[in-house]
């Protein structure tokens, strides 16, 4: 849950920022909110099987959604921009 609805500030678009964020973090450890944490740091179901510079850049991305101050998380228009710049670097 977004910072925003625990202290009860103006909600923005920054609050499905940051729930996208959560999104991608929770598809990294293959652990949503259903489901408990088994201890594991990646999901196993990659086995290996991923390149590790790529889930790097997933992840940093995800952090900078998920920053408490809504003012330093970027617009949902700048996270496209990072994926696709991400893409063309391939």
């Amino acid at each position: 849950m977004a910072p925003e609805w625990v202290y009860n500030l103006p909600i923005t678009s920054k609050v499905d920022v940051y729930s996208y964020g959560i999104v991608l973090l929770e598809m990294v450890i293959g652990n949503g909110p259903t489901r408990g944490s088994d201890g594991e740091d990646v999901d196993p179901l990659m086995e290996g099987n991923y390149n590790l510079r790529e889930v790097e850049i997933l992840i940093e991305g995800a952090l900078r959604c998920v920053e408490e101050d809504k003012d330093v998380r970027p617009t949902m228009s700048q996270v496209v921009e990072m994926r696709l710049s991400n893409e063309k670097e391939k």
